[in-house]
C-alpha cells in the first residue's frame, strides 16, 4: 500500500501534465525537421501513458481484494486520480461506477 500511495502522489504532483497524454503514433506533425529531443519526449510520453494505464489496472485489481481496507484505499486513489488529472478518465470512472453498482456487497 505504501508503494501505491507513493506512485499515486508522484504521478499526480510531478509527472502527469494537465492534459491527456498521447501515444507515440498519435502525433500528427511528423515533419522531417523534428528534433531528436522532441522524439525522445514523445517516446517518454508514450511510455508514461502505458505505465499509467498499467497502474490503473492494478488499482482496479485492488478494488476486488478480499480485505475491505485495501478496497477502500484503492477506491480513494481512483477517485483522487480522476479528480486531479484528465488522463484515463474513462477507465477511472468505469471503476468507480462498477463499485457503486456493487456497493451492496461491501
Amino acid at each position: 500500500m505504501l508503494a501505491v500511495d507513493a506512485i499515486k502522489n508522484i504521478v499526480m504532483a510531478d509527472i502527469l501534465p494537465d492534459r491527456k497524454l498521447k501515444y507515440f503514433t498519435d502525433h500528427k506533425d511528423w515533419a522531417a525537421g523534428v528534433s531528436d529531443r522532441l522524439l525522445l519526449l514523445r517516446l517518454f510520453e508514450d511510455e508514461l501513458k502505458k505505465f499509467y494505464l498499467d497502474f490503473i489496472k492494478e488499482l482496479e485489481v485492488m478494488t476486488h481484494d478480499t480485505v475491505p481496507k485495501t478496497r477502500r484505499v484503492a477506491l480513494v486513489h481512483v477517485y483522487d486520480l480522476l479528480c486531479a488529472k484528465p488522463e484515463q478518465e474513462k477507465n477511472l470512472l468505469a471503476i468507480l461506477v462498477d463499485k457503486l453498482v456493487r456497493c451492496r456487497n461491501w
